[in-house]
This record gives structure tokens, C-alpha cells and sequence, in this order.
């Protein structure tokens, strides 16, 4: 906890440690759910085509499952890692894997180019950005209730979670 008086006012950095992750929060959040808007783009993608809509669409929110799934994993894994090292570079550790895997899953050819290791690499991966966003999300309320005064700690979780 910040060493000030406890009806002390929020500071401008404080502010701004918010507002970077209340922005990092909003992408994580969409970057993690656009898979549930794209579920059947994604299963024409990356499986093999099927004669059958309903198994398309079950293959395709097996993609946003698999990855909500994984969000526990993050925190059991990665969690006493930033008990030991400080919150602060596993936040930005999470944020940095985050975006890597959304890059490489963008990057990914489909299931005609490369048969069954499209959808593979495009699991792992998913895997790895929901363990990503699993550890983020208690991460940056922990993150802002250990940087901002006492009395704004709600103040300052819920404009994360919002």
C-alpha cells in the first residue's frame, strides 16, 4: 500500500495507473472475447469443412471455450511468480503474452493450407492467451488496490472491471 495518509487525494499518478489499466483491461477484454462473435468465421477456418452447421458452430465456441477454460491455468502457474517478483513486470508480462499470441493466431494460415496443424497451433495458442488473460484480470484490480489510497480502492477496481 502507498506510505501516505489514508484521506490522502488521488494523485495524477495514480490516475494514471488506472487509466493504463482500465485501456489494458478494455483490449485484453476484447481480444479475449471477439472469438464468441467470430466462432463461425474461425470454424470455416481453421477445421475441415463439413457438411453440417451445427457442428461448426460447436467447433467453432469449442475455440472461446478452450480459452476461457485456460484462465484459471494463469493464475495457478504464473501467480507465485508474482508474489516473489513484484506484480508490476507480471502485469506487463500478461499484457506482452496477450498480444503475442493474438498476434500469432492472426498470423496463422488456415486448415487448407496446413490441414490438421492450423487448428493445433491455433489451440495452444488460445490455450496460452486464456491463461494470459486468466492471470491479467485479478492482476490489475491487485495491481490498482496496492497503488491507489484507501478510500478509492473501490473506486479505482471498478473502472477496471467496467
Amino acid at each position: 500500500m502507498p506510505s501516505r495518509s489514508q484521506y490522502a487525494l488521488m494523485s495524477s499518478k495514480d490516475k494514471n495507473t488506472v487509466l493504463f489499466t482500465c485501456y489494458s483491461s478494455a483490449i485484453a477484454f476484447f481480444d479475449f472475447l471477439i472469438y464468441l462473435y467470430l466462432a463461425d468465421m474461425l470454424a470455416a477456418t481453421l477445421f475441415p469443412v463439413s457438411s453440417d452447421p451445427n457442428l461448426m458452430k460447436i467447433q467453432g465456441l469449442s475455440l472461446f471455450a478452450i480459452g476461457y477454460v485456460a484462465r484459471p491455468l494463469g493464475g495457478v502457474i504464473f501467480g507465485r511468480y508474482g508474489d516473489i517478483k513484484g506484480r508490476k513486470p507480471l502485469l506487463l508480462i500478461s499484457i506482452l503474452i496477450t498480444a503475442a499470441s493474438l498476434l500469432a493466431m492472426g498470423c496463422l494460415p488456415t486448415y487448407a493450407q496446413w490441414g490438421l496443424a492450423a487448428p493445433a497451433l491455433f489451440i495452444v495458442l488460445r490455450i496460452i492467451h486464456g491463461m494470459a488473460y486468466g492471470l491479467y484480470v485479478p492482476l490489475s484490480w491487485v495491481f490498482v488496490a496496492e497503488h491507489v489510497p484507501r478510500q478509492y480502492l473501490s473506486v479505482g477496481c471498478s473502472y477496471v472491471t467496467a
